[in-house]
């Protein structure tokens, strides 16, 4: 996947498509559904992880529509800005599931008795669990802050 990434990103570069960005939620979302478990029989039972479904396919395909995308802009100007904010919306808090960011926040506000079993905790105590999951939120906001000024050129960079 990565090679094909590689090529493709080699490829919209000389024809000034953009890139595929493998931070986007459509990403998360693709290596989700790339893996593999094991089926459960017991009831609260978890799934165990047994490897990554390996396909080259999604990668060429959404490039694919990306350059199709540029022939459909006639087309596409007609769908209205909160209709695509929305999707994308949706699209984004849709894939904030099982992001181990968010449940380290959902921790911060959970008592200790309804706290699930992660594996992170049986390892590492829980107030360096927040005091990571803190450091991460002002880093955060320290790049949205950065976002938000003239030196928001350099947030590739700092990402």
């Amino acid at each position: 996947d990565l090679f094909w990434v590689a090529i493709l990103m080699i490829i919209c570069s000389f024809m000034g498509l953009p890139w595929y960005v493998a931070a986007t939620v459509i990403s998360i979302a693709h290596i989700d559904s790339l893996k593999m478990e094991t089926e459960t029989s017991a009831p609260g039972e978890q799934p165990k992880f047994l490897g990554v479904r390996e396909q080259r396919v999604t990668g060429v395909i959404v490039f694919i529509l990306t350059g199709v995308s540029v022939f459909m802009a006639p087309i596409l100007k007609f769908i209205p800005m909160p209709v695509l904010y929305g999707v994308f919306l949706y699209m984004g808090v849709a894939s904030l599931n099982g992001v181990q960011f968010m449940d380290r926040l959902k921790l911060l506000l959970m008592p200790l008795k309804h706290q699930p079993d992660f594996i992170y905790l049986r390892h590492v105590p829980l107030r360096r669990v927040h005091l990571f999951t803190f450091l991460q939120v002002v880093c955060l906001a320290l790049l949205w802050i950065l976002k938000s000024t003239v030196a928001a050129i350099i947030f590739p960079v700092m990402v």
